[in-house]
């Protein structure tokens, strides 16, 4: 197995800065702090673009946004994070997934948990993230994009190493999914396993998996 230490992209969005270059399907945004709105740093980021996953996105920030306003919450990114989580959690519990929203909230989601402070996260609230991840994945995405795959995954080993990485019982099953599609038959579904497996063995380094 090869590794490389992925370089940074060089390629801007349209609209985008060249600090903010897209990231593994996902864009990668920084906030000034955390009282910065992400959904608005969206917006101004996408205004000009017509691809429909843009769209899709900003759409989905907004719709969180809206939540949060509505229920008087700040707009920070641990809120956004609670607010995305469970949407996903309402999308995966429905009959048939709507793969824009699924998509969507996906990219948004895997954008917004490097943003979240580490001491905002606890192993529990990271636990109970990661548990309605799973069930997504192990519902099957068979219609879904790779991007989306990738996105989900990254997010689950993103949050799986705040969990309480001494309780197998706990994080069992989420590293069963991982490793799982590591030998998925789709050669890209297997390569997003290989990630995720990287990045939970080795969360303090970014790998490309060739």
């Amino acid at each position: 197995m090869k590794k490389k230490a992925r370089k940074a992209s060089t390629e801007s969005t349209a609209g985008a800065p060249d600090d903010e270059a897209d990231v593994d399907g996902a864009p990668q945004i920084f906030l000034e702090d955390q009282n910065s709105d992400l959904c608005q740093k969206l917006m101004d980021r996408y205004a000009n673009s017509s691809a429909p996953q843009h769209s899709h996105l900003c759409a989905s920030a907004a719709a969180m946004r809206a939540i949060l306003q509505e229920e008087g919450l700040p707009l920070t990114p641990l809120a956004y994070f609670a607010a995305t989580i469970s949407a996903i959690d309402d999308a995966a519990a429905s009959e048939a997934l709507d793969s824009d929203a699924i998509a969507a909230l996906a990219s948004f989601l895997s954008m917004l948990v490097p943003l979240v402070p580490l001491e905002s996260m606890p192993a529990s609230k990271a636990g109970d993230a990661v548990a309605v991840l799973v069930r997504l994945l192990e519902k099957g995405l068979d219609g879904e994009g790779t991007a989306t795959v990738r996105c989900i995954v990254k997010s689950l080993g993103d949050l799986l190493v705040l969990c309480d990485l001494g309780d197998w019982e706990a994080i069992r099953s989420p590293f069963e999914v991982i490793v799982g599609l590591c030998f998925d038959k789709r050669p890209k579904d297997a390569k997003n396993g290989r990630k995720g497996e990287a990045q939970l063995l080795c969360p303090s380094k970014n790998w490309i998996l060739e």
